[in-house]
């Protein structure tokens, strides 16, 4: 042992003894690292969770892969995030409120998480469709985003002032500050990537509720080709059980352009009320607790309308397909600018109803709405399926002499006066159908049928008539980027639901090829996509009723605190060693403009402090506004907190949550090379 001049033996022990210890210790950890005792497993199912109270505002964490999601706390809002797109054709997103907060703490704290961990998702699907269809038609964009101002200003207006009193506009109200919570995370999450992308306020409200507008570009184009294609199906067949009750199967497809394929799945149980709580008083909690749907980045309902609800004692299965409108010009939808859209009363009818006819009646509460759709609803445990069309609302009861009946519901063509029109394709539709379903009697059989099959011979022989059935418009003489785009299948009976699967992607009717984006339609947008969709069926959620809440906890560490009401925001790094410090006065929020190339993914515990400044606020509370905009979140009667993002971008990111490096992407669930901008389709040729 060496002895230093000028030092003491002791000391010289001593560094003997601190310099033995780190170099064990750091052999310790190779041992460990070794035998992958240190390994954090990356599952790619990433974890969120939002707590607040009343002076801080919001507080988001963001915990990376690999947790224990039984042990993920509440706070107010908790959600698991799986992106598994090039897997299975799906991501999935699953996000739970406590009732033991405001419903509208609930309800910004839900899109909040939901903004900032699907964030990528809603660019891609935006860039795909929104931005698309916009470049093309300026002037008709133009004319729908005013109508989309216009409509939420009333609608978010006439909330504020029912919503206290009717369970109703209630629902409403939190519907749009669910937006605003989305809309929030989602500037957040770009910021916090070092990302410069943009999307206006009003294309939020385009992709929250986009199944109340005409498909844009098909009714320009006037695709006269697909007139005789199938535009959804809903499947309900009864499958007999020997000395049982009949196990009813029902499936939807959905037809949409293939630029929409970029798909999630969703869960959402919320701690609604059925009134907002004013003082100590204790109100019920809403029916529908949970919602499960099929849907699309930035969408706050199916679009699709699929819909497992469930709540205590008792589940609905809701499907939806629209009508064919021969008799419609393209903005005549426009003329109602003060009715609340379809989006949002179905939504609101899932939280409130307990059985079908009280569910339509909900979608149907005001005056002069038009009933976009024809539905089935089915309600297990009551034992009753009902279906209303234009006109007709009929209801039958699951029984012994049900058994072995099979019922589909398809586009219905409206024509002047309303009156409906069947002609001879109609007619070969139906004795097809007729004969394939004769023999189903297990759910793969019933699966197969959906996806264009005859489980006898593996495949319809005639191709035409799988067409029929499993419309693919890539396999037309004139191709289209059009089709069905999905299966869903729910099998049920008087005990609840037993099992929920769905398939991605376009059929590939047996012996054809899975569609390929890069053989087919190269130079279309369909940026995040796979190249090839050639998916299996999956079970994506659970679907037993919530569990008990855990109770609220809003004291978490290294939190990401949202500012307080009516105050300015700065924005600096705080709580947790590994990430960088980086302040941002409230002067200087503004608009994003430009796009860097490559994506980062989600942090695996990254903390961010908003803090009021020294003066000066960037906010405002109002009572109705068309929206919130990109420098402010209207707020009111101590609603929840506000947020906006500045365009000078964070440094040093936490780890785990890189910076933006150029075309490629190391998250598990994400493709090894992500394709530049502005080129929608790099990568994809």
């Amino acid at each position: 042992m060496l002895k230093v001049v000028g030092a003491s033996w002791l000391q010289t022990r001593i560094s003997t003894y601190i310099l033995v210890a780190v170099a064990l210790i750091g052999i310790g950890a190779i041992i460990l690292g070794e035998f992958d005792f240190l390994h954090v497993e990356k599952d790619g199912i990433y974890s969120a969770t939002v707590s607040w109270n009343h002076k801080g505002g919001c507080h988001i964490e963001f915990w990376g892969q690999g947790n224990d999601l039984a042990n993920v706390k509440l706070n107010v809002a908790r959600a698991y995030y799986k992106t598994s797109i090039f897997e299975s054709g799906w991501s999935i997103i699953e996000i739970e409120t406590s009732s033991k907060y405001p419903d509208d703490v609930q309800a910004y704290a839900a899109g909040l998480l939901e903004g900032s961990l699907t964030w990528q998702l809603i660019y891609h699907h935006w860039y795909n469709t929104v931005n698309t269809v916009c470049e093309k038609w300026a002037a008709e964009c133009w004319e729908l985003m005013n109508f989309f101002r216009e409509n939420t200003a009333i609608v978010r207006k006439r909330a504020e002032h029912l919503a206290a009193t009717d369970p109703f506009w209630h629902m409403v109200r939190l519907f749009y500050i669910q937006l605003d919570g989305l809309e929030a995370g989602w500037k957040y999450a770009v910021r916090r990537s070092r990302q410069t992308v943009e999307i206006n306020t009003d294309h939020f409200l385009w992709l929250a509720i986009a199944a109340d507008l005409p498909d844009l570009e098909q009714m320009v184009k006037n695709f006269n080709s697909q007139s005789n294609c199938i535009k959804g199906m809903i499947f309900l067949k009864s499958l007999p059980r020997e000395g049982m009750e009949p196990l009813i199967a029902i499936g939807h497809s959905t037809i949409a352009p293939y630029a929409k394929m970029l798909r999630l799945l969703k869960k959402y149980t919320f701690g609604y009320h059925l009134l907002p709580k004013t003082s100590d008083q204790v109100l019920l909690p809403v029916p529908g607790r949970s919602v499960i749907m099929s849907s699309y980045p930035g969408a706050l309902s199916s679009h699709d309308e699929f819909y497992v609800i469930q709540g205590q004692n008792h589940e609905l299965i809701v499907a939806g397909i629209p009508w064919v409108n021969a008799n419609r010009s393209l903005w005549n939808f426009t003329n109602a600018k003060d009715q609340v859209m379809s989006s949002v009363r179905v939504m609101t009818a899932n939280r409130l109803k307990t059985n079908g006819q009280h569910w339509f009646d909900s979608i149907s509460k005001q005056n002069n709405v038009s009933i976009e759709r024809q539905w089935v609803i089915l309600e297990p445990r009551f034992g009753t399926i009902l279906l209303i069309k234009p006109g007709i609302t009929r209801k039958t009861q699951i029984n012994k002499q049900f058994a072995g009946s099979f019922w589909i519901t398809e586009e219905i063509r409206l024509y002047k006066n309303n009156e409906t029109n069947r002609n001879s394709y109609d007619t070969v539709k139906n004795d097809l159908l007729a004969k394939l379903q004769a023999n189903v009697t297990t759910m793969e059989q019933f699966m197969r049928l959906m996806r264009g099959y005859n489980h006898e011979t593996s495949i319809i022989k005639n191709e035409e008539q799988a067409q029929i059935l499993t419309y693919r418009g890539d396999l037309e003489k004139v191709a289209l980027p059009f089709g069905v785009i999905d299966a869903k299948i729910v099998l049920a009976d008087i005990n609840g639901i037993e099992t929920f699967e769905a398939i991605s992607g376009p059929s590939t009717l047996g012996s054809k090829q899975p569609f390929q984006w890069s053989k087919t339609f190269p130079n279309v947008s369909h940026v995040g996509q796979p190249d090839i969709f050639n998916f299996d069926s999956v079970t994506p959620l659970p679907t037993r009723p919530p569990a008990t809440y855990l109770p609220p906890s809003v004291s978490t560490p290294g939190p990401t605190y949202l500012p307080p009401y009516n105050q300015g925001a700065a924005v600096g790094l705080s709580g947790a060693s590994n990430v960088g410090a980086s302040l941002f006065p409230a002067s200087q929020l503004g608009h994003i403009s430009s796009l860097s190339s490559g994506f980062p993914t989600f942090p695996a515990i990254g903390v961010v402090k908003l803090s009021e400044p020294a003066g000066g606020s960037s906010f405002a509370t109002a009572s109705s506004s068309a929206s919130a905009s990109s420098d402010a979140f209207v707020q009111q009667s101590q609603s929840v907190p506000v947020i906006s993002i500045p365009v000078t971008p964070i440094k040093n990111p936490s780890a785990d949550y890189p910076a933006s490096t150029s075309g490629s992407s190391v998250t598990s669930g994400y493709p090894s090379s992500t394709p530049s901008f502005p080129s929608p389709t790099a990568g994809y040729r």
